[in-house]
């Protein structure tokens, strides 16, 4: 790819199709060439699969980090990462409060002016669970408030939702 961006999508296509076995070295690969070119959402990406999938405290602080750096860069995703390591205490201390607090702080930045894009973006890796968590229930809501304004791309995921029941009846 000859953007930074498309390095991070493209490590984003290979994650979707490892289908739960990870990352996939093909994945990780573009992920970390993204990270290495600026990409604020793969430093979220990689922060976040560190801290989770670390085997020592001092590196999951270290994904934690990187997570916090993202979401103090504007990712909105992040925000949502941060939450997650918030409450079950990966790579931070366990704190319901402010995973309260980062939760809040997403919220406001998906109902905020996210553009149709970035909002899509957002749910799309949210309903896959790509360096966040898997929250199916978001990222239906997400797609039902772009597809009201008529955003395409959202109509067609959203459709996919009701037909296999994603995210709820």
């Amino acid at each position: 790819p000859r953007q930074p961006e498309a390095w991070l999508d493209v490590g984003h296509l290979y994650a979707i199709h490892s289908f739960g076995r990870g990352l996939g070295a093909q994945a990780e690969a573009h992920i970390k060439r993204a990270h290495e070119e600026g990409v604020l959402g793969a430093t979220r990406i990689r922060g976040y699969v560190r801290a989770t999938r670390a085997e020592e405290p001092a590196e999951a602080s270290r994904g934690a980090e990187m997570v916090r750096a993202a979401a103090e860069g504007g990712d909105p995703l992040a925000l949502f990462a941060m939450s997650h390591l918030c409450q079950q205490g990966i790579g931070v201390a366990a704190d319901s409060a402010a995973a309260d607090q980062w939760r809040a702080r997403f919220g406001e930045a998906v109902n905020g002016d996210l553009d149709s894009h970035t909002s899509f973006s957002v749910a799309m890796r949210l309903h896959f669970g790509i360096g966040v968590p898997k929250e199916l229930a978001i990222a239906r809501q997400i797609l039902t408030k772009l597809a009201a304004r008529g955003f395409a791309p959202a109509m067609h995921e959203l459709s996919t939702c009701l037909l296999t029941g994603c995210g709820g009846p």
